[in-house]
């Protein structure tokens, strides 16, 4: 197993598609780490996959706007 941590740093503890806190701990077996081409690439075919979804779409659009509630 290979124990990944992400973290945002700027800005610090930013939201990002894998993780709403900018800090995300990932164990991953190394087998499936190596068909990705390493934890790089991994990391960001999550970030690119998550970035998809309707819920992150919905987290960005309601960055954008002011909420009064």
């Amino acid at each position: 197993m290979i124990h990944i941590e992400v973290r945002t740093i700027e800005p610090l503890e930013a939201p990002i598609p894998i993780t709403d806190t900018g800090y995300k701990s990932i164990f991953i077996p190394e087998p499936e780490l190596t068909q990705y081409g390493g934890a790089v690439k991994y990391i960001m075919a999550c970030i690119e996959s998550e970035s998809k979804t309707k819920e992150w779409k919905s987290n960005v659009e309601n960055q954008r706007q002011l909420m009064l509630f």
